[in-house]
């Protein structure tokens, strides 16, 4: 039995070592679409395995593309990368290309990671402003997601969860 499993792991990361290499040839010498989408894939794979600065020059490729799928969703993910990373001045600018490209689901999620990021270091103004001018949230969800709990709810009570619509990460 773990023969077999060591055999089907040996697979799947040559798997995807032939992936990343493949994305790597679409990247240099691929048209737009194609670009895009193997910069985004490989962005994924390099973070996954936490190599931080080969997702960051990959999902950096795919944002530049300006794919209207895959430069918004390499944005938000390259936002969630640099906030993980503690590098919270380049996870709010990859935030905001997200949230300025106005697409359907990456803008208001990377306006939700932007405000969750801001009220974590203090700056519930900023918070507040970010998740009120970019999310789909009603406002009373967007306020209890950011405001402290104790100006939101009477004492002795838990806060209400958000619910997020499917799809939202």
């Amino acid at each position: 039995m773990a023969r077999r499993q060591l055999r089907h792991h040996i697979k799947d990361a040559y798997a995807a070592l032939r992936a990343e290499a493949e994305w790597k040839r679409l990247i240099a010498h691929g048209n737009g679409d194609q670009v895009a989408e193997a910069a985004f894939n490989l962005g994924f794979q390099l973070a996954s395995r936490h190599d931080i600065s080969g997702a960051r020059a990959a999902y950096s490729t795919a944002i530049k593309s300006g794919h209207p799928e895959f430069a918004p969703r390499a944005a938000r993910n390259l936002g969630l990368l640099l906030e993980e990373a503690r590098d919270l001045d380049s996870a709010r600018a990859a935030y905001e290309v997200a949230i300025e490209s106005g697409h359907h689901d990456e803008s208001p999620a990377a306006g939700v990671n932007l405000a969750i990021m801001l009220k974590g270091v203090g700056d519930v103004a900023r918070a507040r402003a970010a998740c009120l001018t970019s999310c789909v949230l009603p406002r009373a969800a967007c306020l209890r997601l950011i405001v402290p709990t104790s100006l939101t709810q009477p004492v002795g009570h838990a806060p209400v969860p958000i619910q997020f619509p499917p799809g939202w990460g």
